[in-house]
């Protein structure tokens, strides 16, 4: 039998700890904890808690943690708003662009490679008509929230640690150069293309303005409709 956790390390974004304090009031009793935000404070918190069994959860953060961090820990699990077909960075945009029809939501066993660990629960769902990207992760993100609520319930209440199940990430790993060749639009593209392009990548008007023209040496961004 596995020792029970005693302090949980979350590696996560700010936005993020309103839900976090909800999942461990819930189900962490007198667990201690501590909230981390970027690689020095996770560094700083290992080398401080060498002796009881640690958790690290990890969810919505750009850190790579290497292995020499991960070996320290009892188990760490991150927790990745998009299906195993969509490894990487921001699939929810390549998710719209491919036109999905279902999507999801995995946790896995964390390595030092980003988004290849071993698979140890998705959650998958039905994408109804033809969302914006960011609707997308949106309606992502809640089936993540009730995937970590469970995870916690059974890591922390009940013992249970998640092991590996048969799934398999996609050969195809989402990264900004990816989503850069995407984004480049030919001058002479046909209107539906380009809207498909533009409904895929753009976020809005101020916002990530993704798609953009080469042209002549300068590069032009798009800025809205006139």
């Amino acid at each position: 039998m596995e020792p029970p956790i005693h302090h949980v390390v979350l590696l996560t974004l700010p936005v993020f700890k309103g839900v976090f304090y909800q999942f461990l009031e819930k189900h962490g009793n007198d667990i201690a904890y501590n909230f981390v935000f970027d690689y020095d404070e996770l560094k700083t918190v290992t080398e401080k808690n060498r002796n009881a069994p640690a958790l690290l959860i990890s969810f919505g953060t750009g850190v790579i943690v290497p292995e020499k961090i991960l070996k320290k820990f009892h188990r760490a699990y991150n927790f990745h708003p998009a299906p195993p077909e969509y490894p990487g960075l921001d699939p929810h945009f390549f998710a719209v662009f491919d036109r999905v029809t279902t999507y999801g939501t995995t946790c896995h066993i964390m390595t030092e490679k980003v988004d290849s660990g071993p698979i140890v629960a998705v959650k998958r769902f039905p994408v109804e008509g033809s969302p914006h990207a960011m609707k997308l992760l949106d309606m992502t993100l809640n089936h993540t929230f009730e995937m970590i609520n469970h995870v916690f319930q059974k890591i922390l209440a009940e013992g249970i640690f998640p092991e590996p199940i048969d799934e398999k990430w996609g050969q195809v790993i989402c990264t900004k150069a990816l989503k850069k060749s995407l984004c480049k639009v030919d001058p002479l593209i046909e209107e539906e293309a380009f809207c498909h392009l533009l409904h895929s990548f753009q976020t809005g008007v101020g916002e990530q303005k993704n798609l953009y023209i080469d042209l002549h040496g300068h590069r032009f961004r798009y800025e809205g409709k006139i």
